[in-house]
């Protein structure tokens, strides 16, 4: 893994507005971050490994294969969380309202983590 290159993804989405962003193991076990305030990292990781984990298992009863991509809108939030590989998953908290840029950012972060684990 290019630990250099996972962290400058993570970075690339605080800058462009992301409240935060972490590379987690599926267990639940943070790996790297960037975010802009203090949060229990662990928690949040374990929580977005646990939410997309019952995502991908509600979707395997319908034949869907993973990685999967879930995402949660509260009133001021958005938690988006994608499956990277079979080992780790991105998630990212963002304005709910983000805009157009931030919104392309995300979509495209989770192929670029991959690239960058892959080294």
């Amino acid at each position: 893994m290019s630990r250099e290159a996972a962290q400058q993804v993570l970075e690339s989405l605080t800058a462009a507005g992301a409240l935060g962003a972490v590379l987690a193991t599926r267990d639940g076990l943070p790996a790297l971050r960037a975010l802009k305030r203090p949060v229990s990292e662990d928690t949040f990781s374990a929580m977005a490994a646990a939410l997309l984990g019952a995502a991908e298992a509600a979707l395997a009863e319908w034949s869907e294969v993973r990685p999967a991509h879930a995402t949660i809108e509260t009133a001021e939030l958005r938690l988006v969380v994608d499956g990277v590989d079979t080992d780790h998953i991105l998630a990212a908290v963002v304005p709910a309202g983000a805009d157009a840029r931030l919104q392309t950012t995300l979509a495209g972060a989770a192929a670029q983590m991959a690239r960058a684990l892959r080294g």
